[in-house]
């Protein structure tokens, strides 16, 4: 048990992921790439566990056209999922980082853990009196490690820090004297046991190194064995520099993930069939006028799906013609972006329609108290919405990049975390053979609240003039999936959402780390606001969100705290002085009033101005 830690499904994608950081019982580890699954990593292994959402895939797969990989995800599966008779440890991790300090000592010591193969730490091969309890891989490891802002992890070349400028000839390197003194870095004393030579971790912490480019997580490992280290991979290929962090620091590792729902036009399961990456290509490429129902069935066999029954069966009651129009509906065409998948929601949310993953309740309509006059929106109930997510990138953000290529490269280098799996010795690809590239993911299943309306608050109240230009011509990074975030309509909205999340949690049973968002803007002017939480697993929500719409007297409650959060913040006068001005992602919006969970905003806390409500 000591050598097991269990991780949800939906934490391996929304927190931790390949090249994470963990702490366990035995001290830290890293998560490495899928190649974590040892013998279970291989293409069928994973199509076993594929989690088939065709918008998904289809925006995985337009980043990746040039890479000839077919992107699909997997999610990671439970040891109930594998049928193990007992628990076990089904994703190897890797030690990480190596550096151990024996407390134990007198002067305590700094090691690497991996350079002796015995059970005690290498200090004691020189020590008369050995540590009997010193077990090198239980003691604690250094919580110092370096990273570079191109997503670039390795420890601390301790030797180097220590030795420079003091002793270079001195090639004693096995472990250091760690002299803690107080609770400041100054008071942290690393020294040489052979030639004296000392620093401090204030020093090491001031230094920047040139990077090494290691990606610990792509390194190779053997999974055997109880205790695992990778092998250290530094290729130098990198001109950032690395900076030393805290490995407990968010800052470390940062993960991107993407949610779509699953809407009732791309829940049939005809597109299921179409996630393969060959099958996708030919029908992008093809017009239903030039095309029959049995090239659609040869093809399907040529490219191995598995689901030609079902491409079989699909035709015995539908035209090519409706084919065609079920994919173009469900997401597959050429030019597909994630503006197109927001904008798909935002009909099916207004529309009516059904499907085994999403239901709707019946409409109701609320005022919502804006500057003493009645803002009509429309409210409805989602009883069952289901969510696919997955981790496509992460970040490390120790420092911004000192050394940009091009003047509008982003401070922070994304670092794909999709995992090809390596061919055999003699296997051979096919010239038009797509490798698979995997990505963690997941599907949860909850509810939600929608809110709804056609109106414009922008026109409606010209209280609004002044903010609504300051957000026009504030020059401010815009998100690259979508332009529309800085639009003033979309900051109101967004403002709004995070208020009503604020108070749902209040009322409804749900905490507000619990409760995600989504905020909608489509080319009429028309927004809208999704609510919502979703758990991993067959299990919808609690009921507390989809009931609530309809107390009419507990969701006017609801409203009207929303208003109270909008309109007085206990950090006022201060927060409502505060305007939005050039490159800032904010106006009025401090943690005593409108900044949420992380987990909960897909903006990050961007993008929010209480002006829009208190003029």
């Amino acid at each position: 048990m000591a050598n097991r830690q269990q991780l949800r499904r939906s934490q391996f994608v929304l927190v931790y992921g390949p090249g994470s950081l963990i702490e366990t019982t035995n001290g830290s580890r890293l998560i490495p790439s899928l190649k974590g699954l040892g013998d279970n990593c291989n293409d069928e292994f994973f199509e076993y566990f594929e989690l088939k959402d065709i918008r998904m895939n289809q925006l995985l797969n337009r980043k990746n056209v040039t890479d000839d990989y077919d992107c699909r995800l997997v999610s990671i599966p439970s040891n109930t999922a594998i049928s193990d008779d007992k628990p076990r440890a089904i994703y190897s991790t890797l030690v990480f980082p190596k550096w151990h300090i024996c407390y134990e000592r007198d002067p305590p010591i700094l090691y690497n853990a991996k350079k002796d193969k015995k059970d005690e730490c290498v200090a004691n091969q020189d020590f008369k009196k050995k540590c009997k309890k010193c077990k090198k891989d239980t003691n604690p490891n250094v919580r110092f490690i370096r990273a570079c802002p191109n997503g670039h992890l390795d420890e601390v070349y301790w030797w180097k820090e220590v030795h420079e400028n003091q002793n270079e000839a001195c090639k004693f390197d096995d472990y250091y004297y760690w002299r803690a003194g107080g609770g400041k870095l100054e008071d942290i004393i690393i020294e040489c046991p052979k030639c004296g030579s000392t620093t401090t971790m204030h020093k090491i912490y001031l230094n920047k190194r040139k990077c090494t480019g290691r990606h610990p997580e792509n390194e190779e490992f053997d999974a055997k064995w109880k205790v695992t280290y990778g092998e250290d991979d530094r290729p130098w290929d990198c001109d950032e520099k690395m900076s030393v962090i805290q490995k407990q620091s968010t800052s470390l590792r940062i993960p991107i993930t993407r949610t779509l729902l699953k809407i009732p036009e791309a829940d049939k399961p005809i597109l299921n069939s179409l996630v393969n990456g060959k099958m996708r290509i030919y029908l992008e490429d093809r017009e239903p006028e030039y095309t029959t129902k049995e090239q659609i069935i040869e093809k399907a066999y040529k490219y191995a799906i598995n689901d030609v029954d079902d491409i079989i069966d699909y035709f015995k009651n539908h035209t090519v013609e409706q084919f065609f129009e079920d994919m173009n509906n469900g997401g597959i065409r050429k030019d597909y972006h994630f503006k197109n998948a927001i904008d798909e929601e935002f009909v099916a949310l207004k529309e009516n329609k059904k499907s085994i993953n999403f239901k709707k309740g019946d409409w109701e309509r609320y005022p919502l108290n804006v500057f003493g006059d009645e803002f009509p929106i429309e409210v409805c109930g989602v009883d069952t919405l289901t969510t696919v997510t997955a981790q496509t990138h992460y970040q490390r953000k120790p420092h911004p990049k000192e050394n940009k290529k091009e003047e509008d490269e982003e401070d922070y280098e994304y670092i794909d975390v999709g995992y090809v799996v390596p061919i055999e010795d003699g296997e051979e690809i096919e010239e038009d053979e797509f490798r698979i590239k995997w990505y963690p993911a997941y599907m949860g299943v909850g509810e939600g609240i929608f809110l709804y309306s056609k109106k414009n608050p922008l026109i409606m109240y010209p209280q609004l003039n002044e903010t609504i230009e300051t957000w026009k011509n504030s020059n401010i990074p815009k998100n690259k999936d979508r332009d529309e975030v800085t639009d003033p309509l979309f900051v109101w909205w967004h403002t709004l959402s995070h208020a009503l999340i604020k108070s749902l949690s209040l009322s409804c049973g749900y905490s507000s780390p619990s409760l995600r968002e989504r905020v909608y803007i489509n080319d009429d002017r028309e927004g809208g606001i999704l609510i919502y939480n979703t758990s991993p697993g067959d299990d919808s929500g609690m009921g507390g969100l989809y009931d609530i719409v309809y107390n009419r007297e507990e969701f006017e409650r609801v409203l009207d705290n929303a208003m109270d959060i909008l309109l007085n913040c206990s950090n006022d006068p201060l927060c409502s002085s505060i305007k939005q001005v050039d490159d800032s992602v904010n106006g009025s919006a401090c943690h005593n009033c409108l900044l949420i969970s992380e987990t909960s905003c897909e903006h990050i806390n961007k993008y929010l101005d209480r002006h829009f409500f208190i003029g």
